[in-house]
């Protein structure tokens, strides 16, 4: 196989890098939408002349950040793994930006080979302009481990059909939630960190709609396991999007 054989081979690309969603229309690329996957794309057409896929781990709505995202794409462009990081950084908007860079073996998937996901959720009950766009506020004082206390039941394998949104594609509604921790963050705020195998549309903000309703009150404590029992629908409440974070993805 001589040079320019070697060149033309496809490499595969993994990004890891962190956004914030405020601004964009969701993860997924849609037609004459601003969103996260079609910026990269965009961009990567522009720097490569190829037409890139991103494959990632995971989609994130409307209005969702994430700390830690992981894609994937073939690369036949024979541009120098070092020098990509600087590149992308210095073309994409300020809203996202690329962590680290490198080329992975060819069976290397950022969906399929994924083992845990890690979702944040931030509360507030402080009103603060500079948290706003990274932070849920609520106008009352959240106890933690009580607001937890609502959440237990949903650790393990769970048929969780009546936590998603009209619009979820996904073949199957079992998942595996490995834990539901929470911690303070400030003297005026705290996070509720969720890990699991996946999870369906808008499952993470259904959860803490939902155990904020039971800590107000305004729906029963064993509502949660109403929603794993029953067939039918169930009323959902959907928390806001500002206050989610895409954490941490573990391969």
């Amino acid at each position: 196989m001589d040079k320019v054989e070697l060149l033309k081979k496809e490499r595969n690309i993994k990004i890891t890098y962190s956004y914030d969603g405020t601004d964009y229309y969701g993860f997924q690329r849609q037609i004459k939408m601003k969103t996260i996957q079609g910026t990269i794309e965009e961009y990567l057409f522009k720097i490569t002349k190829e037409k890139i896929n991103l494959i990632s781990s995971g989609r994130t709505d409307t209005g969702v950040h994430a700390e830690m995202q992981v894609s994937n794409f073939q690369l036949l462009s024979p541009i120098p793994i070092e020098k990509m990081k600087e590149i992308l950084n210095r073309g994409l908007p300020e809203s996202i930006v690329i962590k680290d860079v490198e080329e992975v073996k060819e069976d290397f998937h950022s969906r399929f080979s994924a083992k845990e996901r890690v979702y944040r959720y931030y509360l507030t009950w402080e009103r603060n302009p500079f948290k706003n766009r990274f932070t849920t506020y609520v106008p009352f004082e959240i106890e933690l481990k009580k607001f937890l206390q609502s959440m237990v039941i949903l650790k393990g394998i769970h048929n969780f059909k009546n936590f998603r949104l009209a619009g979820c594609t996904s073949k199957t509604q079992v998942r595996e939630l490995y834990s539901v921790e929470g911690e303070e963050n400030g003297e005026k705020g705290l996070y509720i960190q969720i890990s699991g195998s996946g999870f369906l549309k808008s499952q993470i903000r259904i959860i803490i709609g939902i155990a904020l309703d039971i800590y107000c009150k305004r729906k029963p404590k064993n509502y949660f396991e109403k929603m794993l029992k029953e067939d039918g629908k169930c009323i959902k409440t959907v928390a806001p999007a500002n206050g989610l974070h895409l954490w941490e993805i573990k391969y």
